[in-house]
């Protein structure tokens, strides 16, 4: 084979090497990993409760590529200054985070400076994804945080995790969760042999 030829078709295994397959993606709900769920309505007051997607271990992939982190907020009476329909807001707030395989947290999201108290501290994260919409009975706060719209998207590692912290009562709200999407990662060593 030509020179030109062997060069290209490398080249070819290199591009197809670092797409991903359908298998690859993640649509992962946050958890509490104690009882697997995924209902964030929780009462956290007393003892704070953590909702984490946790990078997996021990397969193929080495890289997990943190693109956005969807939250679904539905509660009767939402208004500014309110933390769904609970009045006055929160009193400690959410904090939102990545934490290395180690528990250390490596980003904030400035939830630590200022957690999330209010419906519209979301906007800070989500800027004008952040909408309010009526449904029958309750209102809806879809919020999109889309990461890698700050320049790059997020590299994590296997027994890393995303990770937000409740720590108030929540359990007046209806509905409250949250999705990591994504796509998981082999590097290029471990691709390319």
């Amino acid at each position: 084979m030509p020179k030109s030829a062997e060069f290209f078709l490398r080249l070819i295994q290199r591009v197809t090497a670092f797409r991903s397959l359908p298998q690859d993606h993640v649509y992962g709900h946050l958890k509490n990993l104690s009882n697997g769920s995924i209902d964030m309505n929780v009462d956290g007051s007393g003892v704070a409760v953590n909702f984490d997607y946790v990078v997996p271990a021990g397969t193929v992939y080495d890289q997990f590529t943190l693109m956005r982190i969807n939250f679904g907020l539905i509660d009767g009476a939402m208004q500014w200054g309110r933390f769904g329909g609970i009045g006055s807001g929160l009193t400690n707030g959410l904090l939102l985070q990545v934490l290395d395989a180690d528990d250390v947290v490596q980003q904030h999201f400035g939830t630590d400076m200022h957690p999330i108290q209010a419906n519209e501290d979301f906007i800070v994260f989500a800027g004008v994804d952040s909408l309010v919409e009526p449904t029958a009975g309750d209102d809806a706060i879809p919020i999109r945080f889309s990461i890698f719209k700050s320049g790059n998207p997020m590299t994590l590692f296997p027994n890393w995790r995303v990770r937000l912290v409740v720590q108030d009562d929540l359990r007046t709200i209806s509905h409250f969760n949250a999705m990591v999407q994504g796509v998981l990662r082999r590097t290029r060593e471990a691709k390319i042999s």
